[in-house]
């Protein structure tokens, strides 16, 4: 990852040709030409000290999921906070710097899809490992019964909230 980083700021930054001697990639003479005038947008994804210096050097954001990187919104805030200080240290504006979150949702519209959902090994995988699942299934139905009534998720059903502590909106 720490080569294709590299190259794809080097591509995108360089007027012109590069040469790169990565660990994996050797590129000699490598341009994209004049394509530059809607870059994309780079994201490191995952979590750690490697990659959080890695990201706030070469890339132009951070996104991690949850649960399995962070089971709690004070564990993101705590790498938010990582991430934030290694973007001080490059030199890097962290409000230019995206953060972003993948929820795992499991959508149904009925209860007993719900059922079948939460039976099923796949998508129950995708579930928080360290929740009480009795607890877990108890706040899915409790969503669901507020979906049914409202037609929206309102926040006071969601257990994960933002690092500052507002609630996420849907």
């Amino acid at each position: 990852m720490e080569d294709l980083l590299r190259i794809f700021r080097l591509l995108l930054n360089t007027d012109g040709p590069i040469d790169f001697d990565g660990k994996i990639w050797k590129y000699r003479q490598a341009w994209i030409g004049e394509a530059k005038a809607n870059q994309p947008k780079v994201y490191s994804m995952g979590g750690g000290e490697r990659l959080i210096n890695l990201a706030a050097e070469c890339a132009d954001g951070f996104v991690s999921i949850t649960p399995f990187a962070f089971h709690t919104p004070e564990e993101y805030a705590v790498e938010v906070d990582k991430v934030k200080l290694a973007l001080d240290k490059a030199g890097r504006d962290p409000e230019e710097f995206t953060f972003g979150l993948w929820h795992n949702v499991l959508l149904f519209d009925k209860s007993e899809e719900r059922d079948a959902l939460l039976d099923n090994p796949y998508s129950a995988s995708l579930l928080p490992s360290s929740a009480d699942l009795s607890s877990l299934i108890g706040s899915l139905k409790d969503s669901s019964r507020c979906f049914q009534k409202t037609g929206t998720m309102p926040s006071s059903c969601c257990r994960w909230r933002c690092p500052d502590r507002r609630p996420i909106e849907s």
